[in-house]
């Protein structure tokens, strides 16, 4: 049907290619007897296929078969419509140079996170970081450097956090992790093994490795920091006091 991109009607005596269903009773479904496979086309690419099936043979008119092929094409249509609408809501959120989230990501994502961690009162830690020294890569050699250097500190940052962590760049060279189910301990030896592991990150650009740094503000949710501006706001605090250090 796939292959063909056409309809396919079975009239009459379809196989069961799979076990019949065993109802509670004990008793096997009815089989069918009729089947209409119609695939969903959109641009001469095959995205599903729409089955209709009676227990009856000779179930379909061949005016219900072009009734229900009608409907298939605005059915794929419509589906997708849909594909391509959550495909631009991600890369909304997407920043396009890192792949993380960008700060509207952060904005959407870190809102939903917050309200879960204050409604169950479960722990929420932020780690607001940047890179130490950033312009130097700029000036020094290029903007394209610099670029790399960001896309290679993602990189190894997702080599630390989990998949449900929302690792956020939230501007220049200044990025956001915030970490669910996490409480300071916990994101303080998460925020050393991230240091260790850029420190240790040897970039690879035209004008040789280069080495980068970071230095990274750790806090979490607390009663005097309720909401995500503030958590944000404690954080790069800490990351500026880090930097200091």
């Amino acid at each position: 049907m796939i292959q063909a991109r056409r309809t396919i009607y079975l009239h009459d005596e379809v196989k069961q290619i799979t076990r019949p269903l065993v109802r509670p009773n004990g008793n096997s479904k009815t089989p069918n007897k009729s089947y209409i496979g119609i695939p969903l086309t959109v641009r001469d690419r095959v995205i599903g296929v729409m089955a209709v099936q009676s227990h009856h043979p000779n179930a379909y008119s061949e005016d219900q078969v072009r009734l229900l092929e009608r409907i298939a094409v605005q059915a794929a249509i419509a589906i997708e419509n849909a594909r391509l609408y959550s495909e631009e809501q991600r890369l909304a959120i997407i920043d396009e140079l890192t792949g993380a989230y960008n700060y509207r990501g952060l904005l959407l994502l870190g809102e939903r996170e917050v309200e879960r961690a204050r409604r169950f009162k479960r722990p929420l830690a932020a780690l607001f970081f940047d890179i130490d020294d950033f312009r130097k890569f700029n000036n020094t050699y290029s903007h394209t450097t610099g670029n790399l250097v960001l896309q290679a500190i993602i990189q190894r940052c997702r080599t630390v956090l989990r998949s449900v962590d929302i690792l956020t760049r939230f501007g220049g060279d200044e990025f956001v992790a915030l970490l669910p189910e996490t409480d300071q301990p916990e994101a303080e030896a998460i925020a050393s093994r991230l240091a260790q592991e850029i420190a240790s990150t040897k970039v690879k650009t035209p004008f040789g490795d280069l080495k980068v740094t970071a230095s990274i503000g750790v806090t979490v949710l607390t009663a005097d920091k309720q909401d995500l501006s503030a958590l944000l706001d404690r954080a790069s605090q800490a990351e500026r006091q880090a930097k200091r250090g």
